[in-house]
């Protein structure tokens, strides 16, 4: 059954349906003011709340006339746009069909980035922050690499800690307490070119003044790991106040490392960037915050940077005390 009414200039069409028992009803406002053809995807929600059907309507209106209407109604199983959510699968400790020891106040989840097909099984796997990770010490951090399932449970995974890094690093890079490494995580794509997903990892807390305090007290800090497909780690470096051939300056509480984004190949060299907050920058005013641009190497060094803030690099926007 299709039904109109009119009230003033405003066609309100009201539609209802008596599908196999369940009933359907929604509503469409339209103008009669101007002529023209209107173009409406409807929805329709049955009485125990499962989207079942889907109607594709034109609606041809003349000047103040009763529309004509010729609709087409399809019935599917699909989830209608509009944030609509068909299934969830919740990972914590012991959920999700994840195994790994979580504790008290580890804030697992504080940073999340999607990192593809990390194993090449076809399904998209994700690194997890939990920068308050005490396994080394206080509040050291870690990440945690995730294989994912088809139904987004947890098909294995991989823990980086200070163990990982300190066995991996050739440089005698190691994490010290209070340094909340994972507290931002990034996909920076494959830096080193051998073929697997590498990531940016920041050891800076977001809230708070803690972090790594290379070169002065929480400056903070970016290690860049060059993963392996089964999450470990093949490689890394650091870029501080005083490691990575970083040259740019950093001010003690700075944060650098708190938020940080892959750029791509920004600079046209073959080599892929990144950007990298800093939100307790005082350039211009206290706590206004900054932004860096870091050029990258392949081994994951600084070949050179750019700093974007309230008195750098060509920024006119207006950014207050405190902004971060």
């Amino acid at each position: 059954l299709i039904e109109y009414n009119l009230t003033g200039s405003t066609d309100k069409v009201n539609f209802s349906f008596d599908l196999s028992g369940k009933t359907d009803t929604f509503s469409q406002n339209i103008s009669l003011e101007t002529a023209g053809v209107f173009n409406f995807t409807m929805y329709a929600n049955d009485t125990i709340g499962t989207p079942i059907v889907q109607n594709s309507t034109i609606i041809t209106v003349a000047d103040n006339t009763v529309p004509e209407i010729n609709a087409s109604f399809n019935i599917s199983n699909f989830i209608p746009t509009g944030g609509y959510v068909s299934s969830y699968n919740r990972i914590s400790e012991g959920e999700g069909n994840f195994t790994g020891e979580l504790d008290i106040t580890d804030d697992f989840g504080y940073a999340v980035a999607n990192l593809g097909d990390l194993d090449g099984d076809g399904i998209t796997d994700f690194a997890v922050g939990a920068p308050q990770d005490d396994d080394h010490g206080s509040n050291t951090g870690a990440v945690w690499i995730m294989f994912m399932a088809y139904n987004g449970s947890v098909n294995n995974y991989s823990k980086i800690n200070e163990i990982n890094i300190n066995e991996s690093s050739h440089n005698n890079i190691s994490l010290d307490e209070s340094d909340e490494f994972g507290s931002s995580v990034a996909n920076i794509g494959d830096l080193d070119g051998d073929g697997v997903i590498d990531i940016a990892v920041g050891a800076s807390n977001t809230i708070g003044s803690i972090g790594d305090d290379d070169g002065g007290t929480d400056r903070g800090a970016v290690y860049i790991l060059n993963l392996l497909t089964n999450g470990s780690i093949k490689n890394l470096s650091k870029i501080s106040d005083i490691e990575g051939n970083f040259t740019g300056e950093l001010a003690n509480t700075d944060r650098f490392g708190s938020s940080i984004a892959g750029l791509g190949d920004l600079d046209g060299d073959g080599v892929r960037d990144i950007a990298v907050g800093a939100p307790s920058d005082d350039d211009g005013t206290g706590g206004s915050g900054s932004v860096w641009i870091l050029f990258l190497a392949a081994n994951g060094s600084v070949n050179s940077h750019a700093k974007i803030s309230e008195t750098e690099g060509n920024f006119t926007g207006s950014i207050g005390s405190s902004d971060e």
